[in-house]
């Protein structure tokens, strides 16, 4: 099932963009890409669920991710669910010196 997106803005139309229109076109851009992000993260929840990434040999959902992607380890650990036995265990989220639950 192949998904398609194309957005293509050519120079000149970016540069005729006048007054509210950069707005609009903002917004209308952001919208797309949560979209797109939204449906990648049901895409891995969802080879999370299946276990899709046994079938390719890997041993997380996070390397799957990192192979198909070609993903740094970082982005991919970012893109794949975190497995824990207790989902409502409490964990140290460093980067933000905040906790959040994993």
């Amino acid at each position: 099932m192949p998904a398609t997106v194309q957005v293509t803005l050519p120079t000149e139309e970016i540069a005729a963009l006048a007054g509210g229109d950069h707005d609009d076109l903002l917004v209308e851009l952001e919208r797309i890409a949560r979209a797109v992000h939204a449906a990648t993260l049901d895409v891995v929840e969802h080879a999370e669920r299946t276990a899709r990434f046994l079938a390719d040999g890997h041993r997380t959902t996070a390397a799957w991710v990192r192979a198909v992607t070609n993903c740094s380890p970082a982005e991919s650990q970012k893109r794949a669910p975190t497995r824990v036995s207790d989902p409502w265990a409490i964990a140290r989220d460093r980067s933000h010196n905040s906790w959040v639950i994993r």
